[in-house]
């Protein structure tokens, strides 16, 4: 084989796995865009997570918990920023951002709103159905991070697939909402992730183990300004931050 052979098929071999890696982009894209979420495994180390949740519960003991839907037995606390977790959330945010860069097209819907924790511990009930915001023309989204295994029993992430398309529609009626099919349970490893539209009907279900927590590390880009939603952000990152700064 000549050597001009061997560059023309490597040459091919790279255009061929560089179409490959944009179908598969075009492919999540759609699926964010249709379902309204996308999850993602294995993005974070083990001794990531340990380190993000042991600052977790350094933050439990100097702060208040934010307002929750069903606040017993869940801890929703603001984060402090430190070197690891900014260094996980820049790797979680590189695996999502063609999905971003689409969703959040313009500078005013790029702020960091959220920079937060949440902890379900056992005997927490599960929350209403709801959603975060309800405006179909605003632009809010959350990414939550696992930072241990998430069973069936240890209160998962409960979504609605498709339901950030019909904001007009009562997900507490409509048969649209009441499909069971369309439900989707967050039953995911430690060091997964889930972005979500927060216009999706969600809820994060009851704990019924015995033992095990759900301790999730997350923010939230989007507009500042929407009436409706309770940022859990501490009061010096507020406003002072947008996407690309973690991106670059």
């Amino acid at each position: 084989m000549s050597s001009h052979s061997s560059s023309k098929d490597l040459f091919q071999t790279i255009q061929d796995c560089r179409q490959k890696k944009s179908n598969e982009e075009r492919t999540r894209c759609d699926l964010f865009f249709s379902e309204g979420f996308i999850a993602e495994q294995s993005l974070i180390s083990e001794l990531d997570c340990e380190a993000v949740f042991n600052e977790i519960k350094s933050c439990w003991a100097n702060s208040k918990s934010d307002y929750i839907h069903s606040p017993k037995f869940r801890f929703h606390v603001p984060m402090v920023m430190t070197e690891i977790n900014i260094k996980v959330m820049k790797s979680v945010l590189s695996s999502y951002k063609s999905i971003l860069d689409k969703f959040l097209a313009e500078e005013h819907m790029q702020w960091l709103v959220e920079f937060s924790s949440i902890c379900t511990f056992p005997g927490a009930k599960g929350q209403k159905l709801h959603r975060d915001m309800s405006i179909q023309d605003r632009r809010l989204v959350t990414i939550f991070i696992n930072l241990l295994d998430v069973g069936e029993k240890s209160g998962p992430l409960l979504v609605i697939a498709g339901s950030q398309k019909n904001i007009s529609e009562s997900h507490k009626s409509s048969p649209r909402f009441l499909a069971s099919e369309d439900y989707r349970v967050m039953t995911l490893p430690k060091g997964s992730s889930v972005l979500m539209d927060s216009r999706v009907v969600h809820s994060g279900t009851a704990n019924t183990s015995h033992d095990c927590m759900r301790p999730v590390f997350y923010f939230s880009f989007g507009e500042k300004d929407i009436s409706g939603p309770t940022y859990s952000i501490r009061s010096e990152y507020s406003g002072k931050y947008k996407l690309n700064d973690f991106c670059n």
